[in-house]
């Protein structure tokens, strides 16, 4: 294939994505975003680039990009391609998949985020089989709400303090168990929430939310 016919092939495998537009339940920010990441993806596609990559690069992207969506990332390169993201969804987003599928899936998700962070993805990683029972879901919106409602209710006054204090840092800030036990004070200054009342707040561990706090009421020692 010559140079000129090479071109003309990444010139449609880019209209091709820029124009993905997704199934019923995509949405157009979510179209959009994953038409647009396997566009300035294509430099990573086997050359020339054919259709049938384009189409099943966008499908993937947008499957991914949904469950990333539905979980109140932003739609934005360095929060939706995030390597343990990548692995999060690989294991927890697509259990219908089988696990060949699943692999193609995180091989493309790779490529595609490597050219789009710029390899900020190389570094190594201890990433878990696709297989491995070690892989945990996350709790979903309706498990933490009964989490929280359950400690509500927990006596004596002293203990629902300490455990609404460990789902605050934890569900909430994102504090992992070694760094749960280092938490004081001094990390989770005091503030007025409204008059008369105190509560105090320690900043979350997500980096797509640098700004997020999470109020654990008088829970933090």
């Amino acid at each position: 294939m010559s140079p000129e016919e090479a071109a003309e092939a990444l010139a449609r495998g880019r209209a091709r994505a820029l124009s993905y537009h997704g199934r019923k339940d995509v949405g157009p920010a979510v179209a959009a975003f994953s038409g647009q990441s396997v566009a300035d993806a294509l430099l990573a596609a086997p050359q020339p680039v054919t259709v049938a990559w384009v189409a099943y690069s966008t499908s993937i992207v947008a499957r991914f990009a949904l469950y990333c969506a539905n979980q109140g990332v932003p739609l934005t390169r360095e929060a939706v391609f995030d390597r343990a993201r990548i692995d999060r969804f690989i294991s927890h987003g697509c259990p219908q998949v089988g696990t060949p599928t699943r692999a193609v899936y995180r091989g493309r998700l790779d490529i595609i985020a490597q050219v789009l962070l710029d390899g900020a993805n190389d570094a190594p990683w201890p990433r878990a089989c696709l297989n491995s029972k070690a892989n945990v879901a996350p709790y979903t919106w309706a498990e933490t709400g009964r989490i929280t409602a359950w400690a509500r209710v927990l006596r004596p006054y002293p203990r629902r303090e300490r455990v609404q204090a460990i789902i605050a840092l934890g569900l909430g800030a994102g504090l992992h168990r070694g760094a749960l036990t280092k938490v004081t004070g001094e990390h989770a200054p005091m503030i007025a929430t409204k008059p008369g009342t105190l509560s105090r707040s320690a900043m979350c561990c997500a980096p797509v939310m640098p700004a997020c706090s999470i109020s654990s009421g008088r829970g933090v020692p």
